[in-house]
């Protein structure tokens, strides 16, 4: 139940409607970084405590918040619940004796709370695409970068060379009573690892640039796709299947073709083989938010492991 990237918030009326509420709104609300335009992380849905209900019991992501004078929440407590109501659902359970208590809690705990929900979110689109992914575009990339990862469902291979991967999936939707076309792609590839100092954004956007350059072109001769620095790329470290990885989110543009979107950038270690291995998701669809079809893409590339 519920929509992908919305979280359901059980709150009494009363701080709702006041400064716990607008803590809790505007850190749900907080824009993406690294988009085209602005995007709120999550949607909201809100519901008092004696509406939280069988029929809405099993909405995938729930942050139940109470505040009350009960002597079992001298200290503020905040705990992590899976699967209580519904299959893949995750609860994040606040409990304060006061709202100042409330206010201290949210606002040291909401970081690693948020990137709890993401990572949620990640892995129910990555159970999909194990189920529901296609097979053979799987096969191509293990046969030839030695890794293996989900893939969105109805993705195919665009292009295999040595080293260098892109798969992606063409789809259209309807606005304005017109078709409009999105893609989603993922591109894979590998350099030699010589040292740390390759972690840097300045040192892998470059390396991104050049490798793109020569294996991504546009729809037109002499397009190719390349960093939009109008904005600084958001970089941060982070740990995937217990390694360090360096994940860079920003803009692309295609290089003398009016095209352009965000996109998504995780690079890893192989030590077996000396090497660098960079996974990215970008997409395109000018009409429409980003943030699942995004979503979607890091997905696959999260799912990346090296045989």
């Amino acid at each position: 139940m519920g929509l992908p990237g919305e979280v359901l918030v059980v709150m009494d009326k009363q701080y709702w409607d006041g400064e716990s509420g607008k803590l809790v709104r505007n850190s749900l609300y907080a824009p993406i970084g690294g988009m085209p335009q602005a995007e709120v992380s999550f949607d909201i849905a809100h519901y008092i405590p004696d509406h939280f209900d069988r029929f809405n019991q099993t909405h995938r992501n729930v942050l139940f918040i109470e505040i009350q004078d009960n002597i079992n929440y001298k200290v503020p407590s905040t705990k992590v619940v899976k699967e209580k109501f519904a299959k893949d659902q995750i609860i994040v359970e606040i409990y304060a004796r006061t709202e100042a208590d409330f206010l201290e809690e949210f606002a040291k705990k909401w970081p690693q709370l948020a990137d709890r929900f993401n990572r949620a979110e990640l892995e129910r689109v990555i159970d999909y695409n194990l189920r529901f992914g296609p097979a053979e575009v799987a096969a191509e990339v293990s046969k030839n970068l030695n890794v293996t990862a989900t893939f969105l469902e109805n993705s195919s291979v665009n292009t295999v060379e040595k080293g260098f991967f892109w798969a992606h999936k063409l789809s259209a939707r309807k606005k304005d009573g017109q078709d409009h076309d999105i893609q989603q792609g993922v591109v894979i590839y590998d350099f030699p690892y010589i040292s740390d100092s390759t972690f840097t954004a300045k040192y892998l956007l470059h390396k991104r640039d050049s490798v793109l350059k020569e294996n991504l072109p546009g729809p037109v001769d002499g397009s190719y796709m390349q960093t939009e620095f109008i904005f600084d790329p958001v970089c941060r470290e982070i740990e995937l299947d217990s390694a360090y990885a360096f994940e860079i989110r920003g803009l692309w543009r295609m290089q003398n073709v009016f095209m352009g979107g965000p996109f998504i950038s995780v690079a890893r270690v192989d030590e077996k083989r000396g090497r660098i291995v960079v996974a990215e998701g970008f997409v395109f669809a000018p009409k429409f938010d980003k943030r699942e079809y995004l979503r979607d893409v890091e997905a696959a590339i999260k799912s990346l492991k090296i045989n």
